[in-house]
């Protein structure tokens, strides 16, 4: 994991040339902050023009995912039919994330030389600190990510964060609150020009900034509208004033915009390759300034379960029968109308013949008199409405329908572990499904732990800089007698760079480990029967091989059997023993029994 700045510009590594070039925005900035401004709308608009399909792609999902659709055009009487097909499919594939990353060995840190075991020993103890559920819950968090892409392609913005008496923590954006570069690659967080995170803040949480020297012009965010500048455009004014939200008559809330990335003057030219600054209110309240970390251009990292072959944005498990399930729905609640006009027929009712015409009301039981004068011939009430059954002719359709979405959406029975439709299915053909099946899924997982690395990373950049003695916790609290915490606990800032651009790798197997596991199963018990045998006994590592099946089982570090230590030390004994046995062999065999006397040593006659 050899770090480097990831940017299209030329990295700047000269920190005299990046101090003026910091100047420099920030004169702009005081000299004309709607340049700013303006430039960070005018990224908003290319981002949101090119992906706005997307984002109505999105939008669709999402309610097919909350098992939402609109049929406020129907009628109180017609059916409207919705299922959870869309929820149980994106269940089903975040529980097996989910499953994946609680085991305690899903990720590992290895050093590329020898100069950086150190480091990597170090990075693996402070993720499994900070990344399990007592702390930044990375688990949970990251499973609920993956959850939003498999149903709509596009998984949370995850953004970790340092917080003062809390640690590591991780703000979940979703992805319509970001603005990302069209020009941003498949599967590369960081690349582009920008990234660009847009909330709602509370406006009492904005004055709150004011406690920070950095932020500026906070008066005129919180000024009233009557206070706004005399010389503003009708456009900008009613841009400014859509930025605020009144939620209700003590609360109000205010549009922030924090643009990362690429900074550019009117010209085009680059003030700054890698800085942020931000917008409240449509007023510049923080100048320009150099990424504050080491080696990310940003901290938010988004990923797509199945990625884009030319866009950054993704596709997920819903959108590809989403047109299936919505015809579903449909064709049930027509089915459903149909079934309701056979059951409560329409009647053709002859009021003439009816002692009371007006009394057209039916009910069961109720007596229908006829008129004195009505002939006794025709029939008062007769059915209208009679047509065939097509129930059957429904079901086919709605299970064909079905095993169509089941096919598109690569979350079968066999994924989700269910015995299927048909009740002769052989299993032979059971095995070989499921192995096509999961293959499709394993190539998912491989693309959902690329992006977990993502994450790990931007973990270190936020944990490494920030966490100190007098952080909660404090270090030597949760590492006490550690030499390399210890020796962390004193390094400064540019001592903490330099262990981030250590030469490690990380690696994460959760996901695939666990889909590979049911494979290895039936692999380790053969090998098991050839370590038993006499002719192949003797070229296995037993230890070793017990070690991987309760692994592969599930079990990491049982309690039923013993510790590497404990493993030599019962190696050592029975080494003993065996030496002790041949000697005494060797020892039967050097006596000699000679007939009518005593036995004695062969050469002592």
């Amino acid at each position: 994991m050899a770090r480097r700045k990831q940017q299209d510009p030329e990295l700047i590594t000269d920190p005299k040339e990046l101090e003026e070039r910091k100047e420099a925005a920030t004169a702009y900035g005081d000299e004309n902050p709607d340049m700013y401004v303006e430039y960070c709308h005018e990224c908003i608009k290319e981002s949101e023009k090119a992906t706005h399909d997307i984002r109505y792609l999105w939008d669709e999902c999402y309610k097919a995912y909350r098992a939402k659709i609109d049929y406020s055009n129907k009628q109180d009487w017609q059916a409207k039919v919705i299922t959870g097909d869309m929820m149980a499919v994106v269940k089903q594939a975040t529980a097996i994330v989910r499953k994946a990353f609680r085991q305690p060995d899903w990720f590992n840190v290895d050093p590329q030389g020898d100069d950086d075991a150190i480091t990597a020993q170090f990075n693996r103890e402070l993720l499994t600190f900070w990344l399990n559920q007592q702390h930044g819950k990375f688990g949970t968090k990251f499973s609920d990510a993956c959850e939003l892409g498999f149903a709509i392609g596009q998984s949370h913005e995850i953004i970790p964060r340092w917080e003062d008496g809390v640690g590591l923590t991780f703000d979940l954006v979703p992805p319509w609150q970001i603005h990302r570069d069209p020009d941003a690659s498949p599967r590369d967080p960081w690349s582009g020009n920008y990234w660009i995170h847009t909330e709602w803040l509370d406006l009492w949480r904005v004055k709150a900034l004011g406690e920070n020297g950095r932020y500026v012009r906070l008066e005129d965010v919180t000024a009233a509208e009557n206070q706004w500048p005399a010389g503003e455009s009708q456009e900008k004014r009613a841009r400014r004033k859509s930025q605020y939200h009144q939620r209700n008559s003590y609360r109000q809330s205010v549009k922030v915009i924090e643009q990362w990335g690429v900074v550019l003057d009117k010209q085009g030219n680059m003030l700054l390759p890698n800085a942020r600054f931000m917008v409240a209110g449509d007023v510049l309240i923080l100048n320009p300034e150099p990424s504050p970390y080491p080696t990310l251009r940003w901290p938010g990292v988004s990923f797509s379960p199945m990625p884009d072959m030319f866009a950054f944005e993704g596709h997920g498990l819903v959108e590809s029968s989403l047109f299936l399930w919505l015809m579903s729905c449909n064709l049930m609640s027509l089915h459903i109308d149909d079934l309701n006009w056979r059951v409560n027929r329409i009647r053709e009712i002859n009021r003439f013949l009816m002692e009371d015409p007006t009394d057209v009301i039916i009910e069961p039981g109720k007596p229908i008199f006829r008129a004195e004068n009505a002939p006794l011939t025709g029939e008062i009430i007769r059915d209208a409405y009679v047509q065939g059954r097509n129930t059957d002719e429904v079901l086919a359709i709605l299970q064909y329908y079905d095993s169509k979405r089941e096919n598109g959406s690569f979350i079968n029975q066999f994924v989700a572990g269910l015995p299927g439709q048909r009740s002769n299915i052989t299993k032979g053909e059971v095995e070989i499904k499921t192995e096509q099946s999961m293959g499709i899924f394993d190539s998912i997982g491989e693309d959902i732990e690329e992006a977990a690395i993502h994450v790990i990373k931007a973990v270190l950049e936020t944990i490494i800089p920030n966490w100190s003695e007098y952080s909660y916790p404090p270090i030597s609290r949760v590492f006490p007698n550690n030499p390399a915490f210890a020796a962390f606990a004193q390094m400064g800032p540019e001592e903490r760079r330099e262990m981030l651009e250590a030469n490690c790798d990380i690696t994460v197997s959760g996901v695939t480990a666990q889909i590979k596991n049911s494979d290895l199963i039936p692999r380790l018990q053969f090998m098991m029967q050839k370590a038993e045998s006499g002719l192949w006994g003797k070229y296995f590592k037993p230890y070793e091989l017990l070690k991987t099946s309760s692994t592969t089982l599930g079990f990491y570090e049982p309690k039923f059997i013993v510790t590497p230590e404990e493993a030599d030390q019962i190696e050592q004994v029975e080494s003993q023993m065996q030496a002790e046995a041949m000697m005494m062999q060797e020892a039967a065999n050097n006596v000699v029994q000679i007939p009518g006397q005593k036995q004695l040593p062969q050469g002592g006659m």
